[in-house]
């Protein structure tokens, strides 16, 4: 997630992820990112489950390495803020505090 966020970043927007799912990860995480020179998701083929132990939870990113140093600067961006308070849940927190009074 927040390599995608890194991503857009500064520009903002919203992806558009090519999938095919059916024995396609390879493709998907690399030839496309290559091809259309944007970063790419795939949330795993059978085939690569098999082959790599991918966690269910997980997803694969494949982007072109022109856009290396754009992804690297947006996710140092986000690591003063949005990365340390997303991660210490405070708005979870807050709410789970609250439902504890009831």
């Amino acid at each position: 997630m927040w390599v995608a966020l890194a991503d857009i970043f500064e520009a903002g927007g919203r992806h558009g992820f090519q999938t095919g799912v059916f024995q396609a990860t390879c493709i998907d995480a690399t030839l496309v990112p290559y091809q259309t020179g944007k970063l790419n998701a795939n949330l795993g083929c059978y085939g690569c489950r098999d082959a790599i132990d991918i966690p269910e939870v997980e997803c694969l990113l494949g982007f072109p390495a022109g856009i290396l140093n754009k992804i690297v600067d947006g996710l140092e961006k986000l690591a003063d803020k949005a990365i340390p308070r997303s991660r210490a849940k405070g708005a979870y927190n807050s709410m789970a505090a609250c439902d504890g009074q009831h």
